[in-house]
């Protein structure tokens, strides 16, 4: 009766380790596919027991799906208190929304990416010019800087609204 008792708590015990350890891996932050092959692989050993382990993954956050370029910008100039409307008419005439834009004017310059940043700005790099992002970042700062839109040349246009 002894043995019977002892191998009985062996079971115990190992039975409480195993839910134990099922537990850590079903709440640990791993990719599903890993996960789901670990829990399939647990159930696989613990069916012996005549115990299972759910494969179902708990309520995750869904990441929001990325905006587009535009939207994203818009959400930035609203966010920095400007005008969006204002925002949209520049873009249209500076680059028609193409964040690879380039032109060069007659004094040789040259205006590179979404907002058409000239090349005589030298506190932004060309590659940050043509990253939508940090470029919007710039023409934000340079906005509220200045109190106008009127290092673009189209920043005209809005006159006419």
């Amino acid at each position: 009766m002894k043995l019977f008792s002892k191998n009985l708590s062996k079971f115990y015990h190992k039975t409480v380790a195993i839910i134990i350890v099922i537990s850590f891996v079903g709440s640990m932050s791993i990719h599903e596919t890993a996960k789901a092959d670990t829990l399939n692989t647990l159930n696989q050993g613990l069916s012996w027991f005549g115990l299972n382990v759910s494969t179902t993954p708990k309520d995750e956050p869904v990441e929001p799906p990325e905006l587009s370029m535009k939207d994203w910008v818009l959400q930035r100039v609203t966010a920095a208190g400007l005008d969006p409307d204002e925002v949209e008419i520049i873009i249209n005439c500076e680059s028609k929304w193409n964040s690879d834009a380039m032109g060069v004017n007659y004094n040789h310059t040259a205006d590179l990416g979404l907002w058409q940043i000239n090349s005589i700005h030298k506190d932004i790099s060309n590659s940050d010019k043509l990253d939508y992002k940090k470029a919007t970042d710039w023409a934000i700062e340079k906005r509220l800087k200045d109190g106008h839109w009127r290092a673009w040349s189209c920043a005209r246009k809005l006159a006419r609204r």
